[in-house]
């Protein structure tokens, strides 16, 4: 994939799904440079207060506090596993 130069930067608040993160850099690229609207990068999904997983085709967001994560369903095909103390 070809390196891309911004062409503009601000600083903004985001939320995704009721999750907030304060003064992210949003760089700003010409309108055929992509084709949505804005991408979300680990930037944003790497600070210390949220928390995130990949389940299927979901992205589940949350704060890393809240223990997002806790009552999720687990899947029943995924093969448990036993540790042996050696």
């Amino acid at each position: 994939m070809p390196a891309l130069t911004s062409i503009g930067r601000i600083k903004a608040n985001i939320e995704v799904d009721n999750v907030n993160a304060e003064n992210i850099s949003i760089y700003v690229v010409p309108d055929d440079a992509q084709s949505v609207d804005l991408i979300i990068g680990r930037t944003w999904l790497d600070l210390p207060h949220i928390a995130y997983t990949k389940i299927g085709k979901s992205v589940h967001i949350g704060y890393r506090g809240d223990e997002l994560f806790r009552n999720f369903p687990i899947d029943e095909k995924v093969n448990l596993v036993c540790l042996e103390r050696l």
